[in-house]
């Protein structure tokens, strides 16, 4: 497997840094600042610690990769999509993994499409450690919204893309509480405070640590690079709380099969309006059936007691 990466900052150094642990041999790299006074000798360092081949184009990079993976800023997504789209062919995956908006995702998708490779939606959100949950980590100001405009490397310049505006916190005040109340809901479920990942294996109640789904119980699609669902079942510790887990990273609403047992009830729905979205312990309206609808770009989490 060859994989290209555009954009070698600290999202591709490091995506790249994983898949060489992984095995993965044949890394390659296009960065146009590979050359520049400034950022030119940090992304040469980095491409030399991950042992990633720095090219000289976009075609190249296209020439030599089976996957594609775009780690440019959100800004410069759809222009580098489209620098590298007449590169591409059948052959091609082309994953963009910048967390823009769904209208600029369906725009670069149909560049991709367009030159006949197949895209691939993702987004990495925030680093995730290896073999743990560990603490989840945001970046001072993601609770409010605070964007930079979607520069992720704004760290030399003084300027308003860099303050922090604290009429955010007024400005945008759910959010604050949407993310204040995933915090108090991580810290009332064991299930998610696991000290290592899971691994399917059985927790003792006959059920395993995780069960991976997509719209069908127990078949993830993780081979599907068209897939744009995926559930999971999280068991419970010590007779705690089950979780299930539906995300639809689709823009239409998908219908998820729920597994059976017990009586499970709406913890969190984000398509939900402020301050609705969480439910409070104890007021989760039970579900009907072993079916549950989840709007587009939404995630929905089920509790089972």
């Amino acid at each position: 497997m060859r994989v290209g990466i555009v954009g070698f900052g600290e999202a591709g150094s490091t995506i790249a840094n994983g898949m060489r642990s992984a095995g993965i041999d044949r890394l390659l790299a296009f960065d146009i600042n590979t050359h520049a006074p400034q950022f030119g000798p940090l992304i040469q360092a980095r491409a030399a610690q991950s042992r990633t081949t720095l090219v000289a184009s976009s075609a190249e990079l296209a020439r030599e990769s089976d996957i594609v993976l775009s780690t440019v800023t959100s800004s410069a997504a759809l222009e580098a999509a489209a620098e590298t789209a007449p590169f591409l062919d059948a052959h091609h995956f082309y994953a963009d993994l910048n967390s823009v908006s769904p209208a600029l995702k369906q725009r670069i998708e149909r560049v991709i499409s367009a030159s006949g490779a197949r895209f691939v939606e993702a987004a990495v959100m925030a680093p995730v450690a290896p073999y743990g949950h560990r603490v989840p980590m945001l970046l001072g100001g993601d609770e409010i919204r605070r964007t930079q405009s979607g520069n992720n490397n704004a760290y030399n310049q003084d300027n308003p893309t860099s303050w922090f505006d604290w009429s955010l916190v007024d400005s945008n005040h759910e959010m604050l509480h949407f993310v204040q109340r995933l915090i108090a809901f991580r810290k009332a479920h064991p299930a998610l405070r696991q000290r290592s990942f899971y691994t399917g294996a059985s927790i003792g109640r006959g059920l395993p640590d995780i069960t991976w789904h997509g719209t069908t119980l127990n078949s993830p699609g993780f081979s599907d690079p068209q897939a744009r669902a995926l559930a999971c079942t999280i068991a419970g510790v010590g007779g705690t709380t089950d979780l299930h887990v539906m995300m639809n990273m689709f823009w239409e609403a998908l219908e998820f099969e729920v597994p059976a047992g017990g009586t499970w009830r709406l913890a969190i729905d984000t398509s939900t309006r402020s301050r609705r979205d969480i439910a409070d312990p104890g007021g989760e309206s039970p579900l009907t059936g072993h079916r549950c609808r989840v709007p587009g770009r939404s995630i929905i989490v089920l509790a089972r007691s």
